[in-house]
């Protein structure tokens, strides 16, 4: 279950890595297509490579990250543009099963927009993004390979937009309807390769020009290659796996978002999220969803935002309803830049699979310690950089992970050498940076 959730994480952790604020440079023109990129170096300590929640293994890490943009100029008829962001990332430690778990972690894309200034256009996009993960066996054995997952999105939308795509002020109606495949590949997760079909309705109607109403619709069938995972328990000589069960979920929900005033935004959504399995034994779920966001501009160069997001997700055959609690602050002073941003995020496990096996005296017990599991996850990320010579930017990166967990995996039941797993752990990341971009 543990290495499920770094699945779950996975997405997040190349959004991350390739989107956090790097030099501004104005690209180079070719023609009729704008060259981007450029290339950040990056330096500095991880203090718990493993997550894990005692005898914490520690390494100097260094990271290169190039990145390219390739756009056509002319968008009358077609938008079209591919990037790439790539983020090698080498754990500096004299420790083998530190240093192995270095690895390239991508995110690249390619989409073309038919007729983006007409009321109405048509777009085909794709997208491969690969995570590298510290294994968290790692601490325990010399042979753990970084836990690795590519996932590639497939995407075509018809989108309405009276005016144009790019009109910025808009009144009356709007909307969208797409369909996306993922598809997830998880190298070193056995067990655990998916695929997804999805698809979506947005309409939107704006009374005035940057505010209105919405509702949004989302249906997404997930499919497992394999009918579960292993536990890394055996019981009679067999592997214990735990179930993967397909499903189906859907969300519906509507709200409003726009300016309250000139320095105040607001988002406010209200709906529900059911996930429906493909097993007579799991039971169907629905939750409230909700989300909440007040953003406040006290200058042009000073913005904070506060907000609350409730959602639903499948986590590997089973439910898990997430509470988020977020808040940012945005801030610059000439060429000086500071940015904010600090979350805690419940995660309730309504569907938590707890297998019963035999352990060591003979009787049967749970692998983990609780049939119900709750996970607080606090995260803080804080990033100062100085901009020089239009193209360049250097700065430093701090952030932290601290996640408490009321369940741990009882593998000292299962194997008279082992110690239960904790799913708590404290980490720190401090990062000193330079950029350069064209």
């Amino acid at each position: 279950m543990r290495k499920s959730i770094l699945a779950f994480l996975a997405a997040g952790a190349v959004a991350a890595s390739a989107g956090s604020a790097s030099a501004a440079g104005t690209g180079v023109e070719l023609g009729g297509l704008t060259l981007t990129g450029g290339l950040r170096i990056a330096g500095g300590l991880d203090t718990n490579v493993f997550l894990e929640a005692e005898e914490e293994d520690s390494s100097m890490t260094l990271r290169l990250a190039p990145r390219f943009g390739l756009a056509n100029r002319d968008k009358q008829m077609v938008d079209a543009s591919i990037a790439a962001n790539f983020v090698f990332e080498q754990f500096l430690d004299s420790e083998a099963n530190v240093s192995d778990q270095s690895g390239l972690t991508l995110a690249a894309s390619a989409g073309v927009r038919l007729f983006p200034e007409a009321d109405v256009s048509l777009a085909i996009s794709d997208s491969i993004r690969r995570a590298v993960l510290p294994n968290p066996d790692g601490d325990e054995t010399d042979d753990a390979e970084p836990f690795r997952t590519l996932t590639n999105d497939l995407g075509a939308e018809v989108a309405y937009h009276p005016g144009g795509r790019s009109q910025r002020d808009r009144s009356g109606l709007s909307g969208n309807l797409g369909v996306n495949w993922r598809r997830m590949i998880f190298e070193t997760l056995e067990g655990s390769d998916r695929s997804v079909l999805s698809g979506r309705l947005a309409l939107r109607y704006n009374f005035l020009p940057r505010t209105g109403v919405f509702v949004r619709a989302s249906v997404g069938a997930t499919s497992y290659d394999d009918a579960g995972r292993p536990t890394g328990q055996t019981e009679g000589g067999e592997a214990v796996l735990v179930p993967n069960v397909d499903s189906i979920a859907v969300r519906v929900s509507g709200g409003a978002s726009g300016m309250v005033t000139n320095d105040l935004s607001l988002l406010g959504r209200v709906g529900v999220g059911l996930m429906s399995y493909d097993d007579d034994g799991r039971e169907d779920q629905t939750a409230f969803i909700a989300q909440l966001r007040l953003s406040y501009a006290f200058t042009r160069t000073l913005r904070a935002g506060i907000g609350y997001d409730r959602d639903v997700a499948d986590l590997s055959g089973g439910t898990v309803a997430l509470d988020t609690f977020g808040a940012d602050l945005s801030a610059a002073f000439g060429d000086l830049s500071l940015r904010l941003d600090a979350s805690m995020r419940r995660a309730d496990f309504l569907s938590f699979d707890n297998p019963t096996i035999q352990g060591l005296g003979g009787a049967p017990v749970g692998l983990y310690s609780e049939d119900e599991r709750v996970d607080w996850l606090t995260r803080v990320g804080l990033q100062v950089g100085y901009a020089f010579l239009e193209r360049f930017s250097a700065g430093v990166n701090y952030g932290l992970r601290l996640n408490a967990s009321n369940v741990e995996r009882q593998d000292r039941l299962f194997r008279e050498d082992a110690t239960n797993r904790s799913f708590d752990y404290t980490q720190h990341r401090v990062l000193v940076f330079f950029d350069a971009a064209l």
